[in-house]
């Protein structure tokens, strides 16, 4: 059976979308991890609430995976990434994955454009 992991802002909302096509179609199961959970969209001009996903819970979180064998993917989509140290920490993750699956396939949700504010 396949698997996806969804790291994203909205990866909730994306995630029962490929769950719902994924299961139904090829046997996907989707994992989402937020890195983000605003009360809106970065974009608009009133400063959001929430919370952000800090890269030490990240790493336990990857540790996790790691330490209970569930670090196989077929894919990974990425959206909004708040901080070129998380963007590391995510490069770092693609490449472990790649590491366990040369065939992972990579994918952000936004055609050029990579979500770091620095």
């Amino acid at each position: 059976m396949g698997t996806h992991l969804s790291i994203a802002v909205a990866g909730a909302a994306r995630a029962v979308a490929l769950e719902s096509i994924g299961c139904a179609l090829l046997g996907f199961e989707v994992d989402p991890l937020n890195s983000v959970s605003f009360s809106n969209h970065s974009g608009y001009k009133v400063i959001r609430k929430g919370q952000i996903l800090k890269e030490s819970d990240l790493d336990e979180i990857i540790s996790g995976l790691k330490a209970n064998g569930l670090d196989f993917y077929t894919h990974v989509l990425t959206g909004y990434i708040f901080s070129s140290s998380f963007l590391t920490r995510i490069a770092d993750l693609i490449g472990h994955l790649r590491k366990v699956n040369p065939n992972l396939v990579y994918g952000k949700s936004n055609l050029h454009v990579l979500f770091v504010s620095q």
